[in-house]
């Protein structure tokens, strides 16, 4: 069984200056509720978006893995949601989170 996500984690400068403080913890806080999980595959992928409901501004997350298929939307109250797609990559001695168009 390989492990994955139990290294050093490493965020590009892209990622750091997009996505808000509050949401790269959420993030993280994702790819940790996951780290026992033997069938976690190496890439993460996060879709982030806007969502108003009845006036009030949420932070939409869909965090997914193509193997094995899996896929989990939260929606979250915050004020100045982003729009962004997230890529959290380990690459067995690392794991970097990047914008999709750092790729």
């Amino acid at each position: 069984m390989v492990l994955v996500f139990h290294n050093p984690r490493y965020m590009t400068t892209g990622f750091e200056n997009k996505i808000p403080y509050l949401i790269q913890l959420l993030l993280f806080q994702m790819i940790d509720s996951l780290k026992s999980n033997s069938d976690m595959d190496y890439l993460q992928v996060f879709i982030l978006s806007v969502e108003v409901r009845e006036g009030r501004a949420f932070q939409k997350i869909i965090h997914s893995q193509e193997q094995p298929s899996r896929s989990k939307t939260y929606l979250i109250p915050y004020p100045s949601p982003v729009t962004a797609k997230v890529y959290a990559i380990d690459d067995k001695d690392h794991h970097t989170f990047l914008l999709a168009e750092e790729y």
